[in-house]
């Protein structure tokens, strides 16, 4: 039964279980003896947030942004190495974090090289580096408080330590709302 979404926050709407449906479909599949190697074991491909401790923002597709649907990642392991995709992005051209000309980061296509070698490594203050190029490229965010941008630089210049906040997406599943505002779970 529907209730009002005034009442519940709603997470996602009715246009996402598709997708949803279609990267779990995607990502389920796979040799269980390679994933049992694999050293990330696909995060269980539980949804996360890649936070900046200092302002409490997220990477997103297109930078940093408020920490929402927008910016849950899954880490996806591959053939190639793993890419971060982004969790509730529609479009399957920019649904992977991705590098581009001259060092920058953007939203791209899964299937290119420059989507599937990201790397998620623990630091020695508790944080998280990420980085790419068999960790030569490390992921760092503008100084300028008024930019979102992200970048690569070589790591060891200096990275942007982040938080991974794991969601509980899988255990609690989430809300849909309707084209007439009305909220199911």
């Amino acid at each position: 039964m529907p209730s009002p979404c005034s009442r519940i926050k709603c997470f996602a709407h009715v246009a996402a279980v598709a997708y949803i449906a279609m990267l779990a479909s995607v990502h389920a599949k796979g040799d269980q003896k390679a994933a049992a190697k694999d050293a990330y074991q696909n995060r269980g491909n539980v949804p996360f947030f890649l936070q900046d401790p200092l302002d409490g923002e997220c990477l997103g597709p297109n930078g940093f942004t408020a920490c929402d649907t927008t910016s849950l990642w899954i880490l996806a392991g591959r053939k190639e190495g793993h890419s971060l995709v982004a969790l509730l992005e529609p479009e399957e051209g920019k649904s992977c974090l991705g590098t581009g000309s001259g060092n920058s980061v953007k939203a791209s296509k899964c299937s290119t090289k420059q989507a599937k070698h990201w790397k998620i490594d623990a630091d020695r203050h508790g944080y998280y580096v990420i980085s790419t190029d068999q960790a030569k490229m490390c992921l760092f965010r503008s100084k300028d408080p008024y930019k979102s941008s992200v970048k690569l630089q070589p790591c060891k210049s200096g990275y942007t330590p982040l938080q991974v906040v794991e969601t509980a997406i899988h255990d609690v599943g989430f809300f849909l709302e309707s084209a007439d505002g009305m909220c199911f779970d």
